[in-house]
């Protein structure tokens, strides 16, 4: 009995210490010490570690690496947190969680770190590649960010809903900035402007109607969210540059 009584208060003030350790971590993390959270977070994680412990310091150090510019070994702490939510919270713990949408928003945005780094350079050839390539990242990209809103989490949900509009915005604008072939006459510059419009304003009005829907999921759900009035901001803006393209 002794000895159960004696390993039930060490087991205590173990995970007693390791929710102080969290709590640091997390302080840290807050005012942007990130190779401190970077260095001290992986020792944190252990085997027999709570997984709900476990992903929240699995999302913190990850956000360490990927300010680091570390995205594969990011992704690969996001994935792991994703795990233990998803392996251990009950189906109906889910609907509304922040560890949840967090972790769909965090793993959103690597796809969209590497979306943003693929610009449209001659030659043509390369540039079909890079098309197909920005294409399929923006996918995934998007897949991430909607089970982040699919949650409806108040303040995740939101946030992912307008990130999802501006992978839409940011491929329009970089075909806006495509690098244009300087062997074009004036007529063959005319017509690859018209036909240049035909590719983005689908991708503007894309952007404008998820935008559209990130506003009223916040008025349905009543969420008091910046990013519901930002999403409906950014959709104007690009009503007006669709408007301007087809002028």
């Amino acid at each position: 009995l002794g000895r159960s009584f004696s390993g039930l208060v060490f087991h205590k003030i173990e995970e007693n210490l390791t929710h102080l350790s969290f709590i640091e971590l997390d302080a840290l993390a807050a005012v942007g010490e990130w190779e401190k959270v970077k260095a001290k977070g992986p020792a944190l994680v252990s085997g027999d570690m709570d997984p709900s412990w476990l992903a929240q310091v699995q999302l913190l150090v990850g956000r360490a690496e990927f300010q680091a510019g570390d995205l594969t070994a990011a992704d690969g702490r996001y994935v792991e947190a994703l795990e233990a939510i998803l392996n251990n919270q009950p189906l109906s713990d889910q609907y509304g969680s922040s560890l949840l949408a967090e972790t769909y928003y965090r793993r959103a945005q690597i796809l969209k770190r590497l979306f943003d780094t693929i610009k449209f350079k001659l030659p043509v050839e390369r540039m079909t590649v890079d098309v197909s390539d920005k294409m399929a990242l923006l996918r995934q990209s998007e897949e991430f960010y909607l089970n982040s809103v699919r949650t409806r989490h108040s303040s995740w949900s939101p946030r992912a809903g307008f990130e999802m509009a501006s992978l839409y915005h940011g491929f329009a604008l970089d075909l806006l900035q495509a690098e244009v072939p300087n062997d074009l006459t004036e007529e063959e510059v005319g017509v690859y402007a018209v036909e240049l419009a035909k590719k983005v304003v689908p991708l503007l009005r894309k952007g404008q109607s998820v935008h559209g829907s990130n506003k009223r999921m916040c008025k349905t759900y009543q969420f008091d969210s910046p990013w519901c009035e930002k999403s409906e901001t950014k959709r104007l803006e690009l009503e007006a540059l669709e408007q301007e393209l087809l002028r």
